[in-house]
């Protein structure tokens, strides 16, 4: 019987506890990966790429939301860091969750010793005029 009101106990424990809390995404690039949490936090990590205008890898963001992601659209941009300016590239998502972007791309519009910023941007599908902002991290190329 104790074993019983135990298990009860914790199992009403666990779900009080229990927060729905979102996965963080995983940003991975050149063999380092970081995590980025979905809300907005002064704190965020860093991601150190190698300058290398012929690579063939591809910047991945894992996004374990996305399924549970119906009622908006998210999108992702680099910006540098000095004078906010985007730049113009193209991210895919051909699985849902994963998105990714070529580094040959990416490094062909940054400049080696810079810090850039890489955000995401959610819009409503109901109200599309009311986008959220978040940075994710800041991506240093060297």
């Amino acid at each position: 019987m104790r074993y019983l009101f135990l298990c009860l106990v914790t199992l009403i424990a666990n779900t009080l506890v229990a927060q729905e809390d979102l996965m963080p995404l995983q940003i991975s690039a050149q063999g380092n990966t970081i995590r980025a949490i979905l809300t907005q936090t002064e704190k965020v990590d860093t991601l150190f790429l190698k300058m290398n205008k012929k690579e063939t890898g591809k910047l991945v963001i894992m996004n374990g939301n996305a399924k549970t992601e119906n009622n908006f659209k998210r999108e992702y941009l680099i910006s540098q860091e000095s004078n906010k300016q985007s730049l113009r590239l193209t991210f895919l998502s051909r699985v849902v969750g994963i998105t990714t972007i070529m580094l040959k791309e990416l490094f062909t519009q940054t400049t080696e010793g810079n810090v850039y910023n890489l955000y995401t941007i959610t819009t409503s599908e109901n109200n599309s005029e009311e986008a959220q902002k978040i940075l994710l991290c800041k991506i240093v190329i060297r």
